[in-house]
């Protein structure tokens, strides 16, 4: 196996005007690139994971376990977010079903609606490690900065620092939101299967509450049809999402606007959690009780994170 230095914003744009011609080559994708070769064909997997400069493994990657020469890409983020996966149907759209795993159904990659956030790695010394049947190989592996850019090494890092808080309340907030989901999922579910009247009532006005708090983290009746954006404003895990991409467009560290937004963010976010949590403290072990009595299952629920100021 071996590796290369290689730039952390320098990106190679090819042109595609005028006729082909056989002394056109093809840029290769941006990041690293990563050889190894294997004398033989492996039976089980082959991975490659990249750790940073304390030893934790910040993404890993699948490579071939074929015989031969095999070149892999690390684009230098690291392993993507949480996502936010929905259990119910958009409100005021039921056309829009839940599949057989209890998911919703995607229309157009809209299965899950929001999170995903990967993080650009800052500067440094990294660690490359290739798994073959149960043996490693390790080669470091050194991320320059880009040296058309303006910014400096301790802005980038800054800026690092700031993401990972981003990402780690974006977490926080997706956590939420499928919490929600997965209790709401359910009581979708009961409404199906109901014939007593009080129960059916009580389900309604706590699925209603909970999509009450649920809709300052998200938007409920997005659909992924149409123009989604125009129509409604964002919500929570988009604006931490907005606010992390601001942050990587450039090599400089946060500006004091940026610093200002994610508390404000931070600051909604605490007191979405801690409604929601009054809701399933309170209504649903209400709900759970009734449910009991009538000697049917409880509804279950997913436990709680902390924002990271907390």
């Amino acid at each position: 196996m071996n590796t290369r230095s290689t730039p952390r914003s320098l990106a190679i744009v090819s042109s595609n005007r005028g006729p082909p011609t056989i002394r056109r080559g093809q840029c290769p994708p941006y990041g690293a690139g990563i050889n190894y070769y294997l004398k033989s064909a492996v039976s089980g997997p082959v991975t490659i994971a990249i750790q940073d400069g304390k030893g934790q493994t910040i993404r890993t990657l699948n490579g071939a376990a074929s015989a031969g020469l095999h070149r892999i890409y690390w684009d230098l983020r690291d392993n993507a977010s949480k996502r936010v996966t929905y259990r119910t149907s958009p409100l005021y759209a039921p056309d829009i079903r839940v599949g057989p795993d209890g998911i919703r159904e995607s229309e157009g990659g809209f299965g899950t609606g929001g999170g995903g956030l990967a993080v650009l790695q800052a500067p440094g010394t990294y660690t490359v490690k290739l798994t073959v049947g149960g043996r490693d190989y390790s080669q470091p592996l050194r991320v320059l900065k880009d040296p058309h850019s303006g910014g400096t090494e301790a802005d980038i890092e800054a800026q690092h620092r700031m993401l990972l808080d981003v990402r780690r309340d974006l977490d926080v907030a997706v956590d939420a939101v499928n919490g929600a989901e997965m209790v709401r999922g359910q009581i979708a579910h009961l409404m199906t299967i109901l014939d007593n009247a009080e129960l059916k009532r009580a389900a309604q006005e706590l699925d209603q509450k909970i999509a009450t708090v649920e809709g300052t983290l998200v938007e409920l009746r997005a659909t992924g049809r149409g123009q989604d954006g125009v129509r409604f404003g964002s919500k929570l895990v988009q604006k931490f999402g907005y606010l992390a991409n601001g942050l990587q467009s450039n090599d400089f560290k946060p500006t004091n606007q940026q610093l200002a937004v994610h508390k404000d963010l931070a600051d909604r976010l605490r007191a979405s959690q801690g409604q929601l949590g009054e809701v399933m403290n309170r209504e649903l072990g209400a709900l759970n009780d009734m449910l009991r009595r009538a000697n049917m299952p409880s509804i279950v629920t997913a436990p709680a994170r902390r924002t990271s100021s907390q």
